[in-house]
């Protein structure tokens, strides 16, 4: 009998746990959905300001929310802590590496359109370099990375495991970076959402992924601002 009631008990939290899954998922797609579609209405009003608004109110302040909804330790997902140099140095020199291969392979086989080209430049230099580095940098490597491989990934990880957990934070990273223009690009963001999800899943450390995004970043600024 207490057998089958612990089997009975672990059919209930698997369930259960089934359940969030679905939920997180469910809410997840409906933020990047609603990410890139006000993002496009509100910009001819905030201009650059509407991402960082956005990214605030709709990535980074629900997943707390969610988290004390449906009952998720913050200790589940949030794994942030020190990291030493020597780990420091080793994810910024792949980074770096895989950036450079990358903007290699894409330079030789994909030709962006001038005119795309042209308007993401516009849309970059739009804005102060105080701004770009606040908007463009810093606020998506916190928002997203708490987003995607903390809370996202941590709270699949337990009921899906690592492995499927990683692929569908990687495909949901990537979905939410295209657009018209960004579509030209989407190698790099198959590069950089793998890099960033091998980083959760080697070093198990959500501030070196925000390091890793916001060096990303810093150099995507740098590239567009030449």
């Amino acid at each position: 009998m207490e057998i089958q009631n612990k089997q009975n008990e672990d059919l209930v939290a698997l369930n259960s746990k089934k359940i969030s899954s679905t939920v997180i998922l469910f809410f997840v797609m409906l933020q990047l959905l609603t990410y890139l579609t006000a993002t496009m209405v509100l910009y001819s009003f905030w201009g650059l300001w509407s991402i960082a608004i956005l990214q605030v109110s709709i990535f980074f302040i629900p997943v707390f929310i969610l988290s004390f909804l449906l009952k998720i330790s913050f200790s589940d997902w949030l794994k942030v802590f020190p990291f030493s140099i020597k780990i420091f140095l080793q994810v910024s020199a792949l980074t770096l590496m895989l950036i450079i291969l990358t903007s290699l392979i894409m330079n030789y086989f994909i030709t962006v359109p001038q005119v795309k080209y042209e308007e993401y430049v516009q849309f970059i230099s739009s804005a102060s370099l105080l701004e770009q580095l606040l908007i463009l940098a810093i606020l998506p490597a916190i928002c997203e990375e708490f987003l995607f491989r903390g809370f996202l990934f941590g709270s699949l990880e337990k009921s899906l495991g690592k492995i499927t957990s990683a692929v569908i934070v990687t495909l949901l990273f990537i979905l939410g970076h295209l657009n018209e223009v960004t579509v030209y690009f989407v190698l790099y963001y198959i590069m950089l959402g793998c890099l960033l999800i091998f980083i959760r899943l080697w070093k198990k450390n959500l501030l070196l992924c925000i390091w890793v995004h916001l060096l990303n970043n810093l150099i995507a600024i740098v590239f567009w601002s030449l």
